[in-house]
């Protein structure tokens, strides 16, 4: 899809691009579903994925609130919550199924292209609301990986809290205008980075069930994309680079 893209001079100064990983650059809507989908189906009860899908979005900003814990207490948390608002039943062992699936969840097709293109030009970092070693295993996909991965359980806090996004800048000695990050999620990401001062783009991907797992905001990214490789074309246009 062809766009023309507004205040391209934003971009003159980018040094890092960061990404946003579950939502972004890992399908994790499909996952979240073809990991739920047969509890509803054993359990005889009906399954509407646009549902799911924003009841996980509830669930897991409340799971995520409070003090730090780590993201597989937070899926087993959301696990729980689902069994007993749907009253599925779960196994023993089964409160542990969305982390179990987690690292098995894809990319989207046009991110393994992408991201060798960009970890070719560009400082590339990844900020996810995750466990260290789960991130760790999801990128086993790749044939590239980042610069830098900054996780959670690094930060002991959950985006969308400024103290993310604060480290990452602490951590890489970079000022806000160098930073286009890059996300599906307004509500974990967009917003945050906007009001610290970074560009911001939203890779606004298509939501297959109507819904997105994730909470809503009000903000207006700088650029928005609807996947990786309108984003490749996006920084061509703006002479960052040429494939």
């Amino acid at each position: 899809m062809a766009h023309e893209y507004d205040n391209l001079e934003k971009l003159k100064h980018i040094k890092w691009i960061t990404f946003d990983c579950y939502g972004t650059l890992i399908d994790w809507e499909t996952g979240i579903v073809e990991t739920l989908e047969p509890l509803f189906k054993r359990s005889h009860k009906a399954f509407h994925p646009s549902e799911i899908l924003k009841t996980y979005a509830r669930l897991e900003k409340e799971a995520e609130s409070g003090p730090y814990r780590p993201y597989r207490a937070v899926l087993r948390e959301v696990m729980i919550h689902f069994a007993r608002t749907y009253d599925l039943y779960l196994a023993p062992g089964e409160e542990c199924l969305l982390e179990e699936h987690l690292p098995s969840w894809k990319a989207f097709p046009d991110v393994p292209f992408a991201l060798g293109q960009l970890t070719t030009h560009f400082l590339v970092g990844v900020l996810s609301n995750i466990d260290t070693d789960l991130i760790h295993e999801s990128f086993r996909q790749f044939d590239t990986f980042p610069t830098l991965i900054l996780t959670s359980e690094q930060v002991r806090y959950y985006k969308p809290h400024p103290v993310f996004f604060e480290t990452f800048m602490k951590e890489t000695g970079v000022k806000p205008g160098t930073i286009l990050h890059c996300a599906q999620s307004l509500y974990h990401d967009i917003k945050p980075a906007s009001n610290l001062g970074w560009v911001t783009c939203h890779v606004a991907r298509p939501h297959p069930w109507g819904a997105p797992a994730t909470p809503s905001a009000q903000v207006k990214p700088d650029f928005t994309v609807e996947n990786l490789r309108e984003l490749l074309d996006l920084l061509q246009k703006a002479g960052l680079f040429t494939v």
